[in-house]
């Protein structure tokens, strides 16, 4: 069972982020600084010929390390933890051979909804689903059909928010088919 594990630890610096002006309360200029600091790993494994799984994870801190007015604050629509899970089966004889069928789920974790941390996103979970045929058995190699489901479930939920009375939902169910040729 062949796995793989891939990590990065990051540490990320955003300068002349805009802020608010000390001098003049309705203008803003670019002297802030966000720092992210974190963590992101995945695996993958062929459990068999038919069956694979893949897993990542996310941890993210991030915080206003310069501002004239949110110093030490996390910004909005940075979630702490994101994770998802994915499986597909793939048929490769008989009838079926070439079809993959696969599901999985996102998780995105609460986030602040305004610069001032005054309020918090709630986290959302969602499904997704695939239905793929590889077209090789007919002589195109690389070349193949799928149908994405997006939202599977048809979950609302709020995504993100950039102040208290500007939030938006998640996307809700879209299905998306592809073709795709390789010559």
């Amino acid at each position: 069972m062949p796995v793989v594990v891939t990590g990065a630890v990051y540490q990320l610096t955003k300068t002349n982020n805009l802020t608010a002006d000390p001098t003049n309360p309705l203008a803003q200029v670019p002297a802030g600084e966000i720092r992210a600091r974190g963590v992101e790993l995945e695996a993958k494994a062929a459990l068999n010929a038919n069956i694979n799984l893949t897993a990542s994870y996310t941890y993210t801190d991030a915080e206003y390390t310069k501002d004239t007015n949110l110093k030490g604050k996390t910004p909005e629509q940075v979630p702490e933890h994101m994770a998802s899970l994915w499986g597909d089966y793939t048929f490769n004889e008989g009838p079926l051979s070439g079809l993959t069928l696969g599901t999985g789920g996102r998780f995105i974790g609460s986030s602040y909804g305004d610069p001032a941390n005054t309020f918090k996103v709630g986290s959302a979970a969602v499904m997704d689903a695939v239905v793929k045929y590889d077209l090789a058995r007919f002589g195109m190699a690389g070349s193949s059909l799928a149908v994405n489901v997006n939202n599977l479930l048809d979950r609302e939920y709020v995504a993100s928010c950039f102040q208290t009375y500007g939030c938006f939902w998640g996307a809700e169910r879209q299905v998306v088919a592809t073709a795709t040729f390789r010559f």
